[in-house]
């Protein structure tokens, strides 16, 4: 049996979280051939990866790399820039490894940029962490993007998933060790996170905008989507 490491996170967020999700809607389309798409989620903890990859799985977007042999109708995978430190823990270099992980390193993410276009080109689903850290808002709102963000979302929809708040589950710092931790701990009273996919923006809707006007667009639509989140009034 090919071991997966989208079950994993699915496990781990079920034990201490209660997910709550709304306008799936909103969320690209299962069908691979429906060409190439780009995610993008507000960072506030190492947790909220961990809820988020289990929430989108539930919804048919895998993590998983793809199938030996071909998948079965009804998922799709996808590719997730994420921290190059993943590879510095035995659990998670595993899961990184049978997964559709774009390590970026702290020093420059110009590979990790040039892996996510390769696959975008290649009509693939990819997800990105936007704010590039965890330098997170006293209220947990989605921060300014990198630039190199903006630069993949040329040519691609773009797809805004927000949540709030995954710094309940653990410490809500940058110590990934240190969160998941503290996260585990409270499995006995699993936190709530909300969870809201906005619409989308589309490649022509951003067509003749300069770098700044375009990165407004694409900020905006995140914030939104996580002002939704926040209010706790989620859409049916």
């Amino acid at each position: 049996m090919q071991w997966r490491s989208g079950p994993v996170f699915s496990g781990l967020a079920k034990a201490v979280s209660r997910s709550q999700m709304r306008g799936q809607a909103n969320l690209p389309s299962l069908d691979p051939s429906s060409g190439a798409a780009l995610m993008v989620i507000n960072h506030t903890s190492p947790w909220d990866v961990v809820v988020m990859m289990a929430a989108l799985r539930a919804e048919g977007l895998w993590v998983d790399a793809p199938c030996v042999g071909g998948c079965a109708p009804g998922h799709r995978h996808f590719k997730v820039m994420a921290t190059a430190d993943l590879l510095n823990y035995p659990i998670t270099k595993q899961m990184a490894a049978r997964s559709g992980v774009i390590p970026v390193g702290r020093d420059h993410g110009t590979a990790a940029l040039l892996a996510a276009r390769r696959a975008l080109v290649s009509g693939e689903l990819v997800v990105i962490y936007p704010e590039g850290d965890l330098s997170v808002t006293d209220d947990g709102a989605p921060r300014e993007w990198r630039a190199g963000a903006s630069v993949l979302a040329r040519g691609v929809p773009v797809y805004p998933v927000a949540h709030h708040d995954s710094r309940t589950l653990g410490n809500g710092g940058e110590n990934m060790t240190l969160s998941i931790a503290v996260g585990l701990t409270r499995w006995t009273s699993p936190q709530l996170v909300r969870i809201y996919a906005g619409e989308p923006v589309l490649a022509d809707q951003l067509e003749g905008l300069d770098p700044h006007s375009r990165q407004v667009v694409l900020e905006d639509s995140l914030r939104s989507a996580w002002k939704i989140a926040q209010s706790g009034v989620l859409p049916v």
